[in-house]
C-alpha cells in the first residue's frame, strides 16, 4: 500500500504537466487546463495521505497505548514528509498553471536570466517558508520531537499534538495551545521528557523536623509504592538531603510509565504521606523553636544573689 501511494505522488509530479500544456486540449481555454490540474492534484494530496496514515497505523500499531516509541517515530516521519511533498507539488502545480499564460512564462525566462537583484529579492521572501521546508525534512530524520512527546517550551510543560510543514502545536496542559515554528525545534534547546521512552522518574521534596523517624517514613514510603498502580516497580529511594535551619529535607524518587502518570504518583505519595505523619508521628511535622533571653538588669540581679549565697557558706 505505501508504494502505491508513493508511486501515485511519482505520477501526480508530471500530471500537471501534461494536462496544462495547451496544446493537450485543442481549443481548451487554458483556465480549463488550470482546473483540471489543481483538481487532480487535490485528489492525489488527499489519497496519499489517507493510504499512508493507515498503513503506518497498520505496521507500527496504535498510538494510545504507553510503549508507543515505533509508532510515534514513524507516524512522525511520514506526516512531516508527506506535508513536505504537499508543499513541493502545490508549488509545482502553481508554476505549471501559470506558465500556460505567455506574459507570466516571459516574465520567468527574463527572471531567470538576469539573475540579478531581483532573484535576490524572491530569495529573500521565499527564505521563512524555505526553512521551515528544510526544518522539516531536519525534523523528520533526526527526529528532536516526535508525536505526543512529552516536552517543555518556554517554561511551559505540553505534548506534541500536530507537526505540519510550518509549525508545531503544542497541547499545554491546561489544554491551551501552543504554537511554534518548525525551526524553534532545531535552532533553540528544549526538554524533550520521551525521547527514548515514555517512562519517567519523579520526585517529591519534604522538610521535616529534626525527631523525624527517617527510617518509619522509609517504610511507609515503599509501602505506598506497593499499593499503588501508578508505580512500574523501578525506582524507589528517599534520602536525606540536606539540613536546614530548622528542618531537614527529604527527596522522595519514584518512577512511571509515563509523564501523566507520574504526576499523579506525586501526588498520591504527598497526600498518602502527610496524613500518616500527623496521624502517627506528629512531631516529625515543622516547628518554630523560640529561646527567652533573659534581660541584662535580671542577670546582674542573679549574679549579685548568687555571690551573697557563696559568701554567707563560706562565712
Amino acid at each position: 500500500m505505501m508504494r502505491a501511494a508513493f508511486f501515485t505522488s511519482e505520477k501526480t509530479i508530471k500530471y500537471p504537466w501534461k494536462v496544462l500544456r495547451r496544446n493537450a486540449y485543442p481549443g481548451a481555454s487554458p483556465l480549463n487546463g488550470i482546473w483540471y490540474g489543481t483538481s487532480g492534484e487535490i485528489l492525489e494530496v488527499r489519497g496519499n495521505r489517507f493510504a499512508l496514515r493507515n498503513s503506518v497505523t497498520s505496521l507500527t500499531g496504535a498510538l494510545d497505548i504507553d510503549d508507543n516509541l515505533l509508532a510515534r517515530k514513524h507516524n512522525t516521519q511520514v506526516r512531516v514528509l508527506a506535508r513536505t511533498a504537499d508543499v513541493l507539488l502545490v508549488m509545482l502545480t502553481l508554476s505549471a498553471a501559470l506558465m500556460t499564460f505567455p506574459a507570466v512564462r516571459q516574465y520567468g525566462v527574463s527572471l531567470f536570466a538576469s539573475a540579478g537583484v531581483a532573484g535576490i529579492v524572491a530569495g529573500l521572501a521565499a527564505r521563512p517558508v524555505l526553512s521551515n521546508l528544510m526544518a522539516g525534512v531536519q525534523l523528520a530524520m533526526t527526529q528532536p520531537i516526535r508525536l505526543y512527546d512529552a516536552v517543555i517550551v518556554e517554561n511551559e510543560y505540553g505534548t506534541i499534538e500536530e507537526i505540519t510543514s510550518t509549525y508545531v502545536v503544542v497541547k499545554l496542559w491546561d489544554l491551551r495551545r501552543m504554537i511554534v515554528p518548525l525551526t524553534y525545534f532545531i535552532e533553540k534547546p528544549f526538554q524533550n521528557w520521551t525521547r527514548e521512552n515514555s517512562s519517567l522518574i519523579g520526585n517529591v521534596m519534604m522538610y521535616l523536623d529534626y525527631r523525624t523517624p527517617v527510617s518509619i517514613i522509609r517504610e511507609k514510603y515503599k509501602d505506598i509504592l506497593k499499593d499503588s498502580k501508578l508505580w512500574d516497580g523501578q525506582v524507589a529511594a528517599l534520602q536525606v538531603t540536606d539540613f536546614k535551619e530548622g528542618v531537614m529535607e527529604l527527596r522522595l524518587l519514584m518512577s512511571a510509565r509515563s509523564s501523566g502518570a507520574a504526576f499523579d504518583l506525586r501526588c498520591e505519595v504527598r497526600e498518602k504521606l502527610i496524613d500518616f505523619i500527623q496521624r502517627e508521628h506528629p512531631e516529625a511535622l515543622p516547628h518554630s523553636r523560640q529561646v527567652a533571653l533573659k534581660s541584662e538588669p535580671e542577670t546582674d540581679v542573679a549574679s549579685k544573689d548568687l555571690s551573697s549565697r557563696k559568701a554567707a557558706s563560706a562565712r
